[in-house]
């Protein structure tokens, strides 16, 4: 008898598809291949933030600065527009909170502490301590998880501040 022998990646890829991993989202559910920044807030204030600052940098990168109900003051950019007008749509979404510690010094230490697979964390070029997530819309993304996205992101970066604060990097 020949055995027909399907490579594991194949396997794994038809196993994949069956259980409807990698599909399209379920019927009803609205995709987001892109989103403009009135979008954007809209999602913030869905989640309660409070939205501080909606500006650009000196490169024309459009950005909001939003307060979490917890009092964490974050950024998100957007990234990969179409165009540099304020009714640009992006297709990335990058996350930043930053952190000034009492001590530079201290930096490398905290970042040592710091051990989250769903967020980056780096020494700004501004010596602060960073957080960042970086969300990409290629193939398009639910309105929900785009929520869940923030909340990830916002919730570790409430933890990683709870943290620092614990170890006596600064008063929170």
């Amino acid at each position: 008898a020949h055995m027909r022998i399907i490579p594991v990646s194949a396997f794994a890829a038809l196993a994949f598809a069956a259980l409807g991993f990698g599909s399209a989202p379920a019927f009803g559910q609205t995709v987001m291949l892109n989103f403009s920044f009135p979008e954007l807030k809209q999602q913030l204030i869905d989640l309660k933030s409070t939205i501080k600052k909606e500006s650009e940098t000196e490169e024309k990168i459009r950005f909001i600065e939003a307060e979490s109900p917890d009092g964490l003051i974050y950024t998100i950019y957007g990234l990969e527009c179409d165009s540099k007008e304020p009714t640009q749509r992006c297709r990335g979404a990058e996350m930043i909170a930053s952190f000034d510690l009492e001590r530079d010094g201290d930096i490398n230490e905290a970042l040592d502490l710091i051990d989250y697979a769903a967020v980056a964390d780096y020494k700004g070029t501004d010596n602060r301590l960073k957080l960042s997530r970086y969300v990409i819309f290629d193939d398009g993304i639910t309105p929900a998880n785009f929520r869940v996205n923030i909340t990830v992101f916002t919730n570790i970066a409430n933890d990683v501040w709870d943290m620092l604060e614990e170890e006596g990097f600064f008063d929170k």
